[in-house]
């Protein structure tokens, strides 16, 4: 169980054994001695299932099963697609930011972050698309103009 203890705290605090201590109510001390002893108990389990739901019981108790119960994987699960979601809205802006940025953008992305912009930021790009829409508009109907006092004939040669 041991081994399963640790994966645990991979899994919720990456590896740190104090900041799992304290996400679970744990002195550091205790945790160590879970860590390295051979037998845990009916307590530390308890504690553990009822703050970690997402822990499949079968799992820490038997090693059989995957660690997290279906519902923890749909948590996770939904919470990639929230990441995803809040990048791609960013990417629409991409061409309308500053260097500075895009900058901040590609750094919040490599930390596996979503890049954090205020309103007034988005209000800003978004004024800016709706300028280069009405840009784009305006040439397509001075063309469509153009051509509409064109023949669209070819011309028919003499023979």
């Amino acid at each position: 169980m041991n081994t399963r203890l640790r994966q645990i705290i991979d899994y919720k605090t990456n590896g740190k054994k104090k900041a799992f201590a304290e996400l679970i109510g744990w002195k550091p001390q205790y945790l160590g001695k879970l860590l390295h002893g051979d037998d845990f108990g009916l307590k530390p389990v308890i504690a553990l299932l009822t703050a970690l739901p997402e822990i499949n019981a079968r799992w820490l108790l038997l090693g059989e099963g995957e660690m997290l119960t279906p519902s923890g994987t749909a948590t996770i699960r939904q919470g990639v697609f929230a990441h995803i979601e809040q990048v791609l809205n960013i990417e629409r802006y991409l061409p309308y930011m500053t260097p500075k940025e895009l900058s901040v953008t590609e750094a919040a992305l490599l930390k596996g972050t979503a890049p954090v912009f205020g309103q007034e930021r988005i209000d800003e790009w978004e004024r800016r698309i709706a300028e280069r829409e009405g840009l784009i508009r305006e040439k397509f109907e001075q063309a469509q103009q153009k051509q509409e006092g064109k023949s669209c004939r070819q011309p028919i040669a003499n023979e």
